[in-house]
């Protein structure tokens, strides 16, 4: 059975429970879960980046960049940071990885964001996962940071996990 790893921020870090609770990404692979809200790759937990890499995962989706985007931050310099992350999964034995788009939140930058998005799509091609279907405000929640979870029906959360689920199951091993 394959091992599929989820290394990311809080949106990472909030999936399993929505999809405990919605009976979410039940397709036939070995899941693990390492998320962490508020994460930042210049501060990146060395522990959680650890056991991820112990692994020795199928596919890997990373989810990271957007806690990294400041008023001070440089585009290229989180691109970087994110090519390392991926380089060094790919040194690890790790032929599926998958970056996920830096998604809108309240207080970004739009410009840093676009710029990012571009160079890492440029980049990683197919490899690049974006989320046309998740509208800022309409599907995140009070705090216009994090995806709704809450509300029944199809939320920013359920189209979140929906395009993994996608993006999982068409994975050629």
């Amino acid at each position: 059975m394959a091992i599929v790893v989820l290394f990311g921020d809080s949106n990472i870090k909030r999936l399993p429970f929505f999809c405990k609770d919605r009976k979410g990404l039940l397709v036939p692979y070995n899941l693990r879960w390492f998320g962490q809200g508020g994460l930042r790759m210049d501060r990146m937990d060395n522990n959680l980046y650890g056991m991820m890499l112990r692994e020795k995962a199928d596919i890997i989706i990373v989810a990271v960049g957007g806690n990294d985007i400041t008023p001070t931050s440089q585009p290229k310099e989180i691109v970087e940071r994110i090519t390392e992350i991926v380089n060094e999964m790919h040194r690890n034995g790790c032929e599926h990885v998958y970056v996920l788009e830096i998604m809108t939140r309240g207080d970004f930058s739009k410009c840093k964001r676009v710029k990012i998005n571009k160079c890492l799509a440029k980049t990683y091609k197919n490899n690049f996962i974006r989320f046309p279907d998740i509208k800022f405000p309409a599907d995140y929640s009070k705090d216009l940071v994090h995806l709704e979870s809450l509300c029944p029906g199809n939320n920013g959360m359920h189209k979140y996990q929906c395009r993994i689920q996608r993006l999982i199951c068409s994975v050629k091993r």
